[in-house]
């Protein structure tokens, strides 16, 4: 085995990368599917001149479909909600330490905002960097 062979051999069993016990934690799995959606719903809004409503992106959509249906979950519970100027993306925790921490908002400003729960996070709390 080569050395750089050797190398993603470890760094693939140090992060249990396509396995069990994933040590990447719920919050930081829920900031890229908020990641993924920014850019769904701004290639959207390019073509189509509007914001689309989860059924309408493809992408996202079949990934909901199959995070619910194969029993994949972050422990979140994420609701979209189309407004008249945009959109609005709540997730929260289920299970505060065991499923995450933090509650996230975005909209289509492309700002994760966050919060400690219990607090849900809102269009007035601290932008994630």
């Amino acid at each position: 085995m080569t050395r750089i062979t050797s190398a993603i051999a470890f760094l693939l069993s140090v992060l249990h990368i396509g396995g069990c016990g994933d040590p990447i934690p719920p919050d930081m799995k829920m900031l890229k599917e908020l990641s993924e959606l920014l850019r769904l719903e701004t290639n959207y809004h390019m073509v189509h001149g509007r914001y689309a409503r989860v059924e309408d992106i493809g992408g996202w959509a079949d990934f909901t479909r199959k995070r619910s249906s194969n029993g994949i979950d972050h422990g979140y519970d994420v609701v979209f909600e189309l407004t008249k100027t945009g959109y609005i993306v709540r997730a929260l925790p289920r299970l505060q330490k065991s499923h995450g921490i933090k509650s996230f908002y975005m909209d289509e400003t492309g700002y994760v905002r966050y919060a400690f729960a219990p607090d849900a996070a809102t269009d007035h709390s601290p932008i994630w960097h």
